[in-house]
């Protein structure tokens, strides 16, 4: 996943935003650890429960799925013996670790 918009590496990034790899490859650029950038995450701690649901409501975690096509959910076709629940959840993940969007 692309990560910060700031960091000088954020052309050829290919580490997961905020993990492990994404802050050595900051600190060989002579950038603090923690990017400015506020995750999904972030942005969703910091909300009432009103706020949340909504949010969970609006999310499209199926974007973050690399086993989405055209709308269509491929993961049970991939993973026939593997509950539905972990791929989605995988995606959950992916989408709260990217950047939050403004509010417009």
């Amino acid at each position: 996943m692309k990560g910060c918009k700031n960091c000088p590496a954020y052309a050829k990034c290919t580490v997961t935003y905020r993990g492990s790899a994404c802050a050595a490859l900051r600190g060989t650029y002579g950038l603090d650890s923690d990017p400015e950038i506020i995750t999904n995450a972030d942005y969703i701690r910091a909300m009432s429960d009103e706020e949340m649901a909504d949010i969970f409501l609006r999310a499209d975690f199926c974007k973050c799925c690399e086993h989405e096509k055209d709308g269509v959910c491929n993961y049970i076709c991939a993973y026939p013996n593997i509950p539905l629940y972990d791929g989605c959840k995988q995606a959950a993940l992916t989408w709260l670790q990217q950047p939050a969007e403004e509010e417009t």
